[in-house]
């Protein structure tokens, strides 16, 4: 573990300054901007002017390696002129430090103080104390150098460390200007880069998945690289602190900026200690991500910190999956027997979670594993063993008496959502013993007895949903119950006037019943409002079909509607939403239901119009034939309903 003293420094005014700081500020700067660049001319010109006017230093120069002499060239520079820029090269040092760097591929920095032009003997020369010659290497040979100078003050370790970073990325890039070039060497070279950093540093994706670590990272947990890909970087953060994190890696990927914050980490016993964070977005194999530093200075808590973020599910605060089997092959290897392992699994929680929301799908989570770890013994361990799945590990019992404990622990873990769905759990249990593979055969057995068990409940809770959806959508709309069954009626009418197949007629009944299930998702104030929506709101309300897709999606019994839920919306022209979809490529079910729908919705009272009658609205469908409605199916349904009042059925 590093000493605090050799991550911080001081600089010349005595103030403390971390290196690694400076080093991500600027790489997220210079990496995000360098992606954009089609050519190395404007490459090179793009690296003098963010060292020389936005880092801050006095002037610089790059060489490059003339690939048929061999010799080297100047060819750009920034800030001092070109020929002063060669001549502090060529005439002062006595060791011209570009050959040293093609050379050894190292960097080299000069201490001197010089006058330039040399031969000066007015006013306007200028002086230069520091330089320093950093490589740029592609393939494992150097093809120039980029050259610094300070004309104050020495350069400092931290910018010298930045400026071979950068030199390394700046290389790299290069690799994309020549035929099957690519980033992947300018990446590798930064992960070697940050592996060097003495700090923990994370890499994740904008959401704060982990991509990726730094060696500090391993060296501190005593991990693999997969056990933390993938996981939350806020479950290092003390759960008081997660959103306020959260909000700061939203901040840094919307605007560009490196942000710096001062927060409180998890330590073993949920113990809080204060710790700093640099974040910075950038660019990761060429996608956006984030780059995170964690410090604080006390070695053994950056320790402690890290074991319990890799033990622990940040969401239900429990175990996680990696933590149990490492306790599994424990049991096993010492022979702690009997002792028994049940895999447990929330019935109906993919469709409630998506129709409710992700926040409340969280909670059920939370829920489950709490109703849980309260009716365990004070020795059982529980962890969470992946997404909507709880392992639970019983020593000390045998299969029998386990499965006792299991279904105690399912007759108390129940919730209901929306007055009438019940979610449950489904489990499995089997008893880990000696012989090959133990562990796999446990968890075979546990989970096969689990979805067997699984399968039994999942069509009576997935129906309880769909009927709680509609009775939600009754209670906060009673004229939504009399609209669908108007349009059943009508539709089933109208499929037999067309002589549809009757697996057509059957999904347009359940379209009709299904169609404003999204409805479940728009607030109140939007969808009971008297009078028209804003732009705004009328936006929000057409997320419903979106909404009622993924609803419907999530159930196997009728995953196929979803494309007909998320299409009812769609215009013959295009115009309609959500995908605009033209013509033929509308479902020919949602073609239909499109007339019905507008049919009922213009003949009946709605909080916003007066019904008009079945002759006016016919004349609108009409009018709006080829354009809101396929022509063909919109001249059907008119003669369709024309039979209909010529009978004398009542207009209305």
């Amino acid at each position: 573990m590093a000493d605090k003293n050799d991550c911080i420094m001081e600089n010349s005014e005595g103030q403390t300054e971390c290196p690694i700081q400076r080093e991500l500020e600027f790489l997220e700067s210079a990496v995000s901007g360098m992606s954009c660049i089609k050519d190395a001319n404007t490459l090179f010109w793009f690296v003098l002017e963010k060292l020389v006017w936005e880092f801050g230093f006095y002037g610089g120069g790059i060489y490059l390696i003339d690939k048929e002499s061999g010799m080297a060239d100047l060819r750009y520079a920034s800030g001092i002129p070109l020929d002063y820029v060669a001549e502090i090269i060529e005439v002062n040092p006595k060791e011209k430090p570009y050959s040293f760097v093609f050379k050894d591929l190292q960097s080299k920095v000069i201490d001197e103080c010089w006058t330039v032009p040399s031969n000066a003997t007015i006013d306007g020369c200028f002086s230069v104390c520091s330089m320093a010659a950093i490589p740029l290497i592609c393939d494992g040979e150097a093809f120039g150098s980029i050259n610094i100078f300070k004309n104050v003050e020495p350069l400092t370790k931290s910018e010298i460390a930045m400026l071979e970073i950068f030199g390394r990325v700046v290389g790299d890039s290069c690799l994309k200007f020549e035929p099957g070039g690519n980033y992947r060497k300018a990446y590798e070279n930064l992960k070697k880069a940050l592996d060097s950093v003495k700090e923990m540093i994370f890499v994740t994706n904008p959401d704060g998945r982990i991509l990726w670590v730094n060696r500090n990272v391993l060296k501190i947990s005593d991990r693999e690289m997969k056990s933390f890909e993938g996981k939350s970087i806020l479950e290092m953060y003390s759960p008081d602190n997660r959103k306020e994190i959260a909000g700061i890696f939203e901040d840094a990927q919307r605007t560009g900026e490196v942000k710096k914050n001062s927060s409180q980490m998890v330590s073993p016993g949920n113990e809080s200690v204060e710790s700093s964070s640099v974040v910075a977005p950038g660019l990761w194999n060429g996608e956006d991500a984030i780059f995170t530093l964690i410090n604080n200075g006390i070695p053994d808590i950056q320790r402690h910190s890290a074991q319990y973020f890799f033990e622990h599910d940040y969401l239900t605060e429990i175990y996680n999956r990696i933590w149990m089997e490492d306790r599994l092959h424990e049991i096993c290897r010492n022979k702690k027997f009997p002792s028994s392992l049940v895999i447990m699994d929330i019935n109906g929680f993919r469709m409630a979670n998506e129709v409710l929301d992700h926040r409340q799908g969280d909670q059920i989570l939370r829920f489950f594993a709490k109703k849980i770890m309260d009716e365990c013994r004070e020795e059982d361990m529980l962890a969470r063993w992946g997404g909507d799945e709880f392992a639970l590990l019983m020593e000390g019992l045998d299969e029998s008496s386990a499965t006792e404990a299991a279904e105690r622990i399912q007759e108390k873990a129940k919730i209901v959502l929306q007055g009438t769905v019940k979610l449950d759990l489904s489990f499995g249990v089997a008893a880990l013993g000696e012989g090959s593979n133990p562990i796999e055969k446990a968890i075979t057995r546990a989970e096969d007895m689990m979805f067997r068990q699984k399968l039994l409940s999942e069509r009576s809770i997935q129906n309880s949903i769909i009927v709680s959806i509609q009775m939600t959508i009754q209670e906060r709309n009673l004229e939504t119950e009399e609209h669908t069954e108007r349009m059943a009626v009508m539709a089933e009418e109208f499929a037999l006037y067309l002589n549809m197949p009757k697996t057509k007629v059957n999904d347009l009944l359940l379209l009709t019943t299904l169609h404003d299930i999204g409805k479940i998702g728009i607030p109140d104030d939007i969808l009971l409002k008297e009078g028209p929506l804003s732009d705004s709101e009328w936006e929000y309300m057409k997320m419903h079909s979106e909404i009622g897709c993924r609803i419907i999606e999530s159930t196997k019994t009728l995953r196929r509607m979803g494309k007909y839920i998320l299409s009812h919306h769609e215009k013959w022209d295009g115009t309609g939403y959500p995908d605009g979809l033209f013509g033929e490529e509308i479902p020919d079910i949602c073609r239909i239901m499109t007339i019905i729908d507008a049919f009922d919705v213009m003949t009946n009272e709605r909080p916003y119009k007066e019904p008009i009658s079945a002759t006016e609205a016919l004349l609108e469908i009409k009018r709006c034939s080829g354009t809101q409605f396929d022509p063909v199916l919109a001249e059907r349904f008119v003669d369709f309903m024309q039979e209909r009042l010529n009978m004398g059925t009542d207009e209305n």
